[in-house]
């Protein structure tokens, strides 16, 4: 399994985890399968609200999972029809919220409890 957390900086497994999944300045990416941490960087990141696009950073990372504190509905969606399932994080690092994941601590994302505002989980 390949999960997605959306980063304030590149540290890897220690980097603290942003507040808003298309405005993050990097996706650390966790691989179960080889236990091995990666860094992206969210090329796209300077959008105004509703336009951003995670995918083209994260089309080609094959993806499943992403955990983030918050995201909009039309990120939702866009994920979503890629076939990721998206949880909101609770934990300021990387490594604290794949080992919420691993116990299944984090609530599934839905349309319902997503974001309408930028400012909506602060």
């Amino acid at each position: 399994m390949r999960i997605c957390i959306p980063t304030q900086d590149d540290r890897e497994r220690d980097a603290i985890a942003s507040e808003h999944f298309g405005s993050a300045p990097f996706y650390t990416i966790y691989d179960s399968e080889m236990k091995s941490y990666h860094t992206v960087n969210n090329a796209d990141r300077g959008h105004h609200h509703g336009s951003c696009s995670p995918m083209k950073v994260l089309h080609q990372e094959n993806i499943n999972v992403a955990l983030c504190r918050g995201l909009g509905q039309r990120a939702l969606q866009k994920l979503q029809e890629a076939g990721i399932r998206i949880f909101q994080s609770l934990e300021a690092n990387v490594q604290a919220n794949i080992e919420s994941f691993l116990r299944n601590e984090l609530t599934e994302f839905t349309m319902e409890n997503s974001c309408h505002t930028h400012n909506c989980h602060s």
